[in-house]
Order: structure tokens, then sequence, then C-alpha cells
């Protein structure tokens, strides 16, 4: 679906193939041990643990996702809000699908790919495996036992706090939004007079992570994404059904203002955004506030694998 929005080789031609090389030749000294990583949250859930469960679980730690494990305690998948609610919605009777196992909702989405990696593996590998749209990378010991996981924002988080240092790495973040054309693919908007519900069921629809949502004049108001649903149970599930303005004031009040970049911003303005506050995306708007198009973490990833190509054909 990624692949379907914008060809990779359209976006990715753009920016000097030397600054993409010196991206590589940083991310491919370093192993994925060595990058710092969400292993002080590591969180398994039991493939036969209860929906209800997982959610409760979900919340207690702050998270929204975790591993998913199956009765031979393997990991087999990830799950998340959004896979849940997934689940939920397409069940017969929703208030019994609260106690099925949450393993079930891994079964049933595929949205988000289990990519187990050895920690001794070249940093470099993750480049391209978040390039393909995976958000999280389960690192393992010498044991397979997972010892942390590694997102999109914990690279970057990496990557952002290098490029003072690194002229190389300096020169591949200032390359201004205006020559990367991010405003050329496809935005999927709603409007404010929505449901919450309606919003995630265009999500969901879509198979995509977010909508923004515009006022009557275009304008940016606020996202919808799956960090909205953070905390919610059973119990709670019934704000869905608010007008989704009303909804994030209650429940995601963050997601009102959106983090958003201009075309005249540098490449690393998108880096240091989605790194500082461990979000997926940044939306590119005019001067009216009006959005052009949105830059995620995974677009960030296809430019930096762009120079991985580039460097295996000079090999």
């Amino acid at each position: 679906a990624l692949a379907s929005l914008f060809s990779a080789a359209q976006l990715l031609h753009r920016m000097p193939s030397m600054t993409l090389e010196a991206v590589y030749t940083f991310f491919n000294k370093m192993k994925l041990c060595d990058l710092p990583n969400s292993k002080a949250k590591l969180v398994h859930l039991a493939g036969n643990t209860s929906i209800e469960e997982a959610l409760k679980t979900l919340g207690e730690y702050g998270i929204h996702g975790a591993p998913v494990t199956n009765d031979a305690h393997r990991v087999v998948g990830f799950t998340d809000y959004l896979d849940i609610l997934a689940y939920l919605l397409a069940a017969p009777d929703m208030t019994a699908a609260f106690q099925d196992n949450v393993l079930l909702t891994v079964e049933k989405s595929g949205r988000d790919p289990l990519v187990l990696t050895a920690g001794d593996t070249k940093a470099s590998m993750a480049v391209r495996v978040f390039a393909e749209g995976v958000q999280r990378i389960p690192t393992t010991g010498a044991d397979g036992s997972i010892q942390g996981v590694l997102t999109q924002a914990d690279m970057l988080r990496h990557f952002a706090t290098n490029c003072d240092s690194n002229a190389d790495l300096s020169a591949a973040a200032h390359s201004h939004l205006s020559q990367l054309h991010f405003d050329d693919k496809p935005l999927i908007t709603v409007t404010a007079d929505l449901t919450a519900l309606e919003c995630f069921q265009k999500i969901i629809a879509n198979r995509i992570h977010s909508v923004p949502v515009l006022d009557g004049s275009g304008r940016l108001l606020a996202v919808v994404d799956a960090t909205c649903l953070k905390g919610f149970e059973a119990s709670t599930f019934t704000l869905l059904n608010l007008p989704v303005m009303e909804f994030l004031s209650k429940a995601a009040p963050q997601a009102l203002t959106p983090a958003v970049v201009k075309q005249q911003d540098p490449f690393s303005e998108v880096v240091t955004k989605i790194s500082a506050k461990g979000i997926h995306r940044v939306f590119l708007v005019d001067t009216d506030g009006k959005p052009l198009g949105v830059v995620t973490g995974t677009d960030v990833f296809r430019h930096i694998a762009h120079g991985l190509m580039l460097h295996a054909k000079g090999d």
C-alpha cells in the first residue's frame, strides 16, 4: 500500500548521491545492538491473553503496541491499538470479541510484519527494513530471545544527534524539503464533522496509519492515529462515537497540535521532529496551514535506503 502511494524511484532520486552514501557509511559502521532502543519498555503479550487484558497491559505500560507470543513462547508478530480496533469492528459481537485471544488480532492484521533481527546485524540492514514500511524491529540475542525493540524514531534520533558533529551527515540533513517533493504523495484526509470511529474506519479501510483532520477551509486541525487510542479499555471504547474533535480533546489532546514543516525547511527539521517527539509523521503545510503532503519515518528511510543502493552499485 505504501509503495502504491508513490514510487520509491520517483521519491529517492532528488537527494545528491554523495550525501546519501555518507548516511549509508554512518549506519554501516555500527550494529543494531549499538543503537539506543526501547529495551526499557519491552513487554510481551501471551497469545492466549484476552483482548480486554491486553488493552489493560498496554495502558499500564503506556505503550500502543507489543510483541505477541504463541503457545511455544515464540514471538509471532506485533499488535497495537489499530489492529485491535480493526479486529473488534469486524467481529459479529464486539462485546464478546473483547474476550477473544489477542493472537487473533495479529493473524487478522498483517499490517506490521514481524522482522526478528540479531542484535549484531549491521544497522544499515534496518534502514532497508524501515524503508519497506516496517515501523519496529525486535532485536535478538545469541539465544534467540528478544533483547529490545528498535523503532524508526529510535534510529532517527541517533542520526539527528550526530548530524552536528559529522559534516557529511549535516550535508545530507540540510537538503530543502522543496527539493524532495513530498507534496507529490496523495493525502487521505477527513473533516471535523465525522465521528472518531468514522476516522478510524477510514484509516483501517485504506490500510494507512493516520489521517489529518481538516476544517471547512482545508486547514490542518489535528491528526488521528493509533496513539490517540493509548490507554483505551473495553469500558471506554464508546468514546469513539463522539465527534472527532471532541474525542481528541478528551482522549488525545496532543493530537490537536500535529507536527508541521514547510517547503523551505531543511530535511533535518523532519528528522528532528520525528525523533524528538517519537512520532511517525510530520505534515508539510503551506503558508495558510493547508496540508500539501505528509512526511513519514518510512519516507525518510526510503531516502537513506537509496544511498545504500547507490553504494551497492559502486562496490
